[in-house]
């Protein structure tokens, strides 16, 4: 083992570049589905939050995506580990599945909203701060990154070392006071926009009024990307909302052209992204969908996300399985079912351990020139594919591919068999005929 050790010693640490710190946050097509990897972490039972409050607020005239969350908060070994790339100790708690894997969402989802990241977390009689930033590796030419933290303890909030100790031994504190010339807080407010310590504790004190155990983590992101010198993230239109500027009325078109006849409105149903997929442009409609069966409450700038239970919403509704190739490979439900007004989104919603990865995916009928089953929702938990890192899409490959023809199958079945009914003449011949719908809800 001895021989072992003295082996890797020898080895030299494989570095990361700062410049991979933005180009993992690409993987990210939109900033949806990053504002996602940072309400995971809080969902995740490692940390098990019961509630997520996002906000847009200015700090020291500076505007700051804020994520803060009532959860088990972080002591400084685990910051660590959020702040780097590929530790992931997540797992399951009975039927609460970990949606994180791959120790890198923080990372590719705060890089991907702003440039730079404040962390600050509470748990216990323990305060840390962490900034990983973008900003203060480009102006102190690092060539690999740096992470300044620090841990302090409570009541007196001196900073602390970890000792490189383990904080999970029992009887064991690997904590020490730190001389009072240490550099890390000053470096920290340097670069971030919490200029003074006082700060910090006001913020520690937020994060602590959220939970009776006072633990909790705040994240505070800035140097937000913009859009032809707006931000990204808009809040004009509703300021209980972040609208994705890419898609906004000018790029749309005019909704009341769009809805001139009968038969434009249906072709361009099948096209429009406002219309259709409406989780790709309000914050909120994708909150609201984000998990299957909601755990936490999710609150957006100071209103709560009303939180949809799909399958109960849907009108004419029906179970069907579906069995994925293999030998000892449970049957997965599926629930079909029409949207209750017209106009409404549609198509599948695919699901991955409770959390959303594909949404409104059109599938058998619904493809074809003139769609069919428009207004047909199909839900699946789909635990047997495998996402991509993201959580945006599934890997593809011929199980994927499968799926979907099949899926697509059974909501063709469906759609035929709520618009058919079958009839007896009076000779007692059957016949099938075609059905009204049920009139649509107001």
């Amino acid at each position: 083992m001895s021989q072992s050790a003295a082996s890797l010693s020898e080895f030299a640490d494989s570095k990361i570049s700062p410049a991979y710190l933005y180009s993992n946050s690409t993987s990210h097509k939109g900033p949806f589905s990053a504002v996602a990897e940072l309400i995971d972490n809080a969902y995740d039972p490692d940390c098990n939050a019961t509630s997520m409050h996002i906000d847009l607020e200015k700090i020291n005239g500076k505007p700051c995506l804020m994520f803060t969350d009532n959860g088990n908060g972080m002591n400084y070994q685990t910051m660590h580990h959020m702040m780097s790339f590929g530790y992931s100790s997540k797992a399951d708690v009975g039927d609460h599945k970990a949606v994180g894997r791959y120790g890198n969402g923080f990372k590719s989802g705060s890089m991907r909203l702003g440039k730079d990241a404040l962390v600050l977390s509470r748990q216990d009689d323990l305060e840390s701060v962490g900034l990983l930033s973008q900003t203060f590796l480009e102006r102190t030419k690092a060539d690999t990154v740096k992470v300044p933290m620090f841990t302090w303890r409570l009541p007196d909030r001196e900073i602390i070392s970890t000792d490189g100790g383990d904080v999970q031994t029992p009887g064991s504190d690997p904590y020490r006071k730190l001389p009072a010339t240490n550099s890390i807080l000053p470096v920290i407010l340097k670069y971030s926009p919490l200029k003074t310590k006082a700060e910090i504790i006001k913020h520690m004190n937020d994060i602590a009024s959220l939970s009776e155990a006072g633990n909790g983590t705040r994240i505070i992101i800035f140097n937000l990307r913009l859009n032809d010198g707006q931000l990204e993230l808009d809040t004009d239109k509703d300021r209980h909302d972040f609208v994705f500027r890419e898609f906004n009325e000018e790029e749309i078109g005019d909704r009341s052209v769009m809805l001139a006849s009968k038969a434009a409105s249906r072709q361009r149903r099948s096209t429009s992204t406002f219309q259709e997929n409406p989780i790709r442009t309000s914050l909120r409609e994708y909150c609201a969908v984000l998990y299957l069966k909601p755990r936490m409450k999710i609150s957006l700038l100071g209103k709560k996300v009303r939180t949809r239970f799909i399958t109960k919403e849907l009108l004419n509704s029906l179970s069907d399985s579906y069995k994925p190739l293999g030998a000892g490979r449970a049957a997965t439900r599926i629930t079909f079912g029409r949207v209750r007004k017209r106009g409404d989104p549609y198509g599948m919603m695919m699901y991955h351990n409770n959390r959303l990865i594909e949404g409104y995916v059109r599938i058998g009928g619904q493809k074809k020139a003139v769609a069919e089953a428009v207004g047909v929702v199909g839900v699946i938990d789909c635990t047997f594919l495998q996402p991509t890192h993201n959580k945006q899409e599934f890997n593809g490959g011929q199980e994927y591919s499968k799926c979907l023809t099949a899926l697509g199958r059974k909501l063709d079945t469906y759609w035929f068999n709520i618009n058919h009914r079958v009839q007896k003449d009076i000779y007692g011949n059957e016949k099938v005929i075609k059905a009204p719908l049920p009139d649509d809800d107001d």
